[in-house]
């Protein structure tokens, strides 16, 4: 009995983990490997990186809506993986392209 008293107290752990901006660029160099920066491709890849970064933001931060209720913290959340993504934006256009 004790043990559902526990569950029922415990809060749900957080799902949402920020994805800073040097990781975001060195997975782009490690997708694009010698392949030139400023290509077309490279910045397919770039863009398709972008998308896929902020989809595991929204679907973790949705997971911890659900869980918390704490749509304060959603936001929060959300917007720091926006605010890393234009750096990596401004990364990638200024030391790559």
């Amino acid at each position: 009995m004790v043990m559902i008293e526990q569950i029922k107290t415990k809060k749900p752990a957080t799902v949402f983990s920020l994805t800073d901006s040097k990781q975001i660029i060195a997975r782009l160099l490690e997708k694009i490997g010698d392949d030139d920066p400023a290509s077309p491709s490279s910045r397919s890849l770039f863009l398709q990186l972008l998308k896929d970064e902020l989809e595991k933001a929204r679907q973790s931060t949705e997971i911890d809506l659900l869980a918390n209720r704490r749509g304060v913290r959603c936001a929060q959340n959300l917007s720091l993986t926006e605010d890393e993504i234009i750096r990596s934006i401004l990364t990638f256009a200024v030391d790559y392209v």
